[in-house]
């Protein structure tokens, strides 16, 4: 496991390299890094209507973002971005004795944390080769 260095070093922050890049595992923001990036949008819209060709609605308000994703990817990267109030929907079950709760939040709110999720998730399938490489540095350190 790799330890952190405390908040009151002034040292600068160390960063591993795995074969294609490189990699602070104490910086927050790097697995959102690609929100930057229009082709990361781009290609996720093009991922949601390939898989939901009849969510159109959804596929307009997402295309509608577009222009702002330089915005709203700084707002989420500086860390300033905040959801809209979800509405809460309430569904029949299935046995009619109770009503399930949904929250739904509005379109653009719904864009960003499925960009989110998606990079968490690409983040995640790396996740055990990255810690092994830095088990490794750190071994090779105390030894």
């Amino acid at each position: 496991m790799a330890i952190l260095p405390s908040a009151t070093h002034n040292e600068p922050q160390a960063s591993f390299k795995t074969e294609d890049e490189s990699f602070a595992p104490h910086a927050a923001q790097t697995c959102l890094s690609p929100l930057s990036e229009p082709a990361f949008w781009e290609a996720y819209l093009a991922f949601h209507a390939e898989r939901h060709p009849r969510r159109t609605q959804t596929r307009e308000a997402f295309d509608s973002l577009l222009p702002r994703q330089h915005e709203l990817a700084a707002a989420v990267l500086s860390g300033r971005y905040r959801t809209g109030e979800p509405r809460l929907v309430l569904l029949n079950r299935l046995d009619g004795r109770r009503k399930r709760v949904v929250h739904v939040y509005p379109r653009q709110d719904e864009l960003i944390m499925k960009l989110c999720c998606r990079l968490a998730n690409q983040y995640d399938a790396q996740l055990p080769e990255i810690l092994t490489e830095v088990d490794a540095s750190l071994d090779k350190a105390d030894a």
